[in-house]
């Protein structure tokens, strides 16, 4: 780590500005970022970098569109959810098309059980009509036994 140059600050008084090395710097962003989340004040207590040049380099990480934590979504989430979503999608559709052939096949059934139970209400009606002719017909000529 080298120092830069002091330099005048408004007050008229000199600061030193230290000056980090890009892969620190990109090393420390990531830290910041997913998976690992490191809170800016840990990070300044492990590296002895202060918070303030910590929140600028997560506010450079924001201004060039990368999402920080607490702020937006991430590529990894948008890609894990899109997996789960589209799993689901494809099970909802397996069932559903399991679903649209049973339901043809319930509907083949009550068509063929509604087909028999007409048949036989048939059936049933003309013995009941047999059966009251019969009535009839001994009401009027007697029973046969008779003659």
């Amino acid at each position: 780590m080298g120092m830069l140059p002091a330099i005048e600050s408004g007050t008229g008084k000199r600061i030193r500005v230290k000056a980090y090395s890009a892969e620190r710097k990109e090393a420390l962003q990531r830290r910041m970022m997913p998976p690992e989340n490191k809170m800016v004040s840990e990070l300044a207590r492990e590296t002895g970098i202060t918070e303030q040049t910590l929140y600028t380099w997560r506010r450079q990480l924001k201004a060039q569109g990368v999402a920080v934590p607490g702020k937006g979504l991430f590529a990894e989430q948008i890609s894990t959810w899109r997996q789960a979503c589209m799993a689901a999608n494809a099970n909802a559709a397996q069932s559903g098309k399991g679903q649209r052939g049973q339901s043809k096949d319930d509907q083949k059934r009550i068509r063929a059980l509604e087909k028999e139970l007409n048949r036989k209400e048939k059936a049933l009606a003309e013995v009941a009509a047999l059966l009251v002719l019969r009535k009839k017909a001994q009401a009027i000529w007697g029973d046969e036994a008779e003659d």
